[in-house]
């Protein structure tokens, strides 16, 4: 039997994209688990598409928007 196994180890500042129908219980569960693992690492969990991000949020986590022609 093959098994695959996919092991992500978010860095500090990291953003994780999950899909936008989880539920608020279950983002909670992921934060408190990643915190207990990781007590010094920030997270932004973003439910849906990383586009739709604040620059705030963005900011606060360590990223900054670049200028574009968009």
């Amino acid at each position: 039997m093959k098994n695959n196994l996919n092991v992500i180890i978010p860095k500090d500042g990291a953003i994780l994209s999950v899909p936008d129908d989880t539920p608020t219980e279950a983002l909670k569960k992921l934060s408190d688990q990643l915190h207990a693992i990781w007590p010094d690492r920030r997270f932004l969990m973003v439910a849906g598409e990383i586009k739709n991000v604040s620059e705030a949020d963005m900011n606060a986590a360590g990223w900054y928007k670049r200028a574009s022609n968009e």
